[in-house]
């Protein structure tokens, strides 16, 4: 459900920018993907960690390790993924230059499409590791779902 729901969120959007966008808005929307594909396994390790972690707990009945765990993955986040957002935030120029010439006038839209990625990026990490603590806890159609509106940015939407 999840790569179907990353699937229609991509195709909406690039039909959507080639329909009222320049190719310029395109261009950093491919730069805000590629940003996408390299640093979202910082979050999915750690929500991944979570599932299998959790649905050991649950099989042992061990309520006090869940609580434990929920606490030491959102300092994970905080700690972790909030520093390289912020690293991500002040080195999106050089990003964004890796994949947009500084003089291409989709350079400016880029480097904003990293930086929003980065605001979102903690957000994002939070949210995952909640549908994967679901989906280890087998709650596998509220992790289906919310799975479902994380990729259609429901949840949230670092790429406005």
């Amino acid at each position: 459900i999840n790569r179907i729901a990353t699937t229609l969120r991509g195709v909406i959007m690039n039909q959507l920018l080639v329909m009222i966008a320049s190719s310029a808005a395109l261009a950093a929307y491919s730069v805000n993907r590629q940003a996408e594909t390299i640093l979202n396994p910082l979050a999915l390790g750690i929500a991944e960690a979570v599932a299998v972690i959790t649905a050991m707990l649950y099989g042992e009945e061990n309520r006090a390790m869940i609580r434990r765990l929920l606490y030491t993955y959102v300092r994970a986040v905080i700690v972790l993924v909030t520093g390289v957002s912020l690293l991500v935030l002040l080195l999106a120029p050089q990003l964004a230059s890796l994949y947009v010439s500084r003089h291409d006038p989709a350079y400016v839209l880029a480097v904003w499409a990293i930086r929003f990625y980065a605001v979102g990026l903690p957000l994002y990490a939070l949210n995952v590791t909640y549908e994967n603590y679901f989906q280890g806890s087998s709650r596998s159609r509220l992790a289906s779902v919310s799975g479902f509106l994380l990729e259609m940015r429901f949840c949230y939407c670092p790429h406005v």
